[in-house]
């Protein structure tokens, strides 16, 4: 979630990243940084497939948004958008008495 990251991987020789709040980016021909990025963004796409198949559950284990893991294991603080999100389903939660 979130607007501000963008991180590709091209033909596993190249590798692009940018994080734009105060714009840093990243080139490189290294293979080992372009093979990270490429797992990486397999297993974003693999958690985005997990959770739209899984959401009801995995809210209720780990909370919206998983919230639980991020605040054990989050080193970067939320977008204002994820916590906004998370605020607002934990509101909605209340209200309605679900878990």
């Amino acid at each position: 979630m979130g607007k501000d990251l963008i991180l590709v991987s091209v033909d596993k020789t190249i590798g692009l990243s940018c994080i734009t709040e105060d714009f840093t980016a990243t080139f490189s021909e290294n293979s080992s940084f372009v093979y990270l990025a490429d797992i990486l963004l397999r297993h974003e796409i693999y958690l985005a497939e997990i959770m739209t198949a899984f959401k009801t559950d995995i809210d209720a284990h780990f909370g919206p948004a998983l919230y639980k893991l991020r605040e054990r294991y989050a080193l970067l603080p939320l977008a204002e958008s994820t916590r906004e999100y998370i605020e607002a389903e934990l509101t909605s939660k209340a209200r309605t008495g679900a878990d």
